[in-house]
């Protein structure tokens, strides 16, 4: 196990123990991370105290713990407290700088025209799971075709997103609402039940096709935020972007979707890692 110690001071922090020593270099720029720490020998026996330079330099100052490249965890106030197996790292502040990512992803010339009942045949309603005949063929919000009659109704609808992410909706199908196609907030990568409960006065027809919101992959945890569409091509040609749904992380050609069309889409979004307050113990 070893550790990447990042240092944040304008000079060089010295660790020492006994005879040995480790040096975390001073930043360079905006940011620098210093020499992997062999753990089981280097820092082994540290206890509090060991760390005095280092505590009074990076006293509520952001200092970053990084493994492989990969920055693992952040801390604020960082302290040292003695550990029958050697130090006890503590970190009070736990929330990294945003990382903003940029992805293109395509979507194949098969993709399907917008439709009402490809994945749920219209029925008349009853308070059954409605049977499921086709799956969406890429991730895409569904439309839902609710033409009026049934005296009241609620249609779930539990699947997963274009991110693994679980995504479910109640739909209203009572005669309150009248005939209408409702869009689904969210994408659908697959649709797992479609349930119809607390109905009455059964009457008119219920199905759900598949909409023309294709949906973009991001992030499934940490969550997203700030998604942008800067980019789209048609068959390989530019065009303007679409209808963009920074909630649902959708997009909407501009040239609608069908079999004949391939499509392209350069983005970007904004990801949070956040960790719990936790301890690490070198040892």
């Amino acid at each position: 196990m070893s550790l990447l110690v990042c240092n944040l001071t304008a000079s060089d922090v010295v660790l020492v123990k006994g005879t040995r020593s480790v040096t975390a270099p001073a930043k360079v720029g905006s940011l620098t991370y210093g020499p992997a720490v062999n753990v089981s020998s280097e820092l082994k026996g540290l206890v509090a105290g060991d760390y005095t330079a280092l505590e009074t330099q990076r006293s509520g100052a952001l200092a970053y713990f990084w493994s492989h490249g990969i920055p693992e965890f952040a801390v604020g106030t960082l302290t040292v407290g003695a550990n029958v197996n050697g130090v006890t790292v503590q970190n009070t502040q736990t929330t990294v700088s945003a990382l903003v990512e940029a992805r293109k992803v395509e979507f194949p010339a098969t993709t399907k025209a917008a439709e009402l009942i490809s994945v749920v045949n219209a029925v008349l309603p009853s308070n059954v799971a409605l049977t499921i005949l086709l799956q969406p063929d890429v991730a895409r919000k569904l439309q839902v075709r609710v033409v009026t009659g049934s005296t009241a109704g609620t249609l779930t609808l539990v699947g997963v997103d274009q991110n693994g992410n679980a995504a479910t909706q109640a739909i209203d199908i009572s005669t309150s609402g009248g005939t209408r196609t409702v869009i689904t907030d969210k994408a659908y990568a697959t649709l797992t039940t479609a349930t119809i409960s607390g109905g009455s006065g059964f009457a008119g027809t219920v199905g759900i096709g598949l909409g023309a919101a294709l949906g973009v992959p991001t992030n499934k945890s940490p969550a997203a935020t700030a998604f942008a569409v800067y980019k789209a091509q048609v068959n390989g040609l530019d065009e303007a972007v679409g209808t963009v749904d920074a909630t649902a992380f959708t997009i909407i050609p501009t040239t609608a979707p069908d079999a004949a069309h391939s499509y392209a889409f350069w983005y970007n979004f904004t990801v949070t890692p956040t960790s719990p307050t936790h301890n690490h113990t070198l040892a």
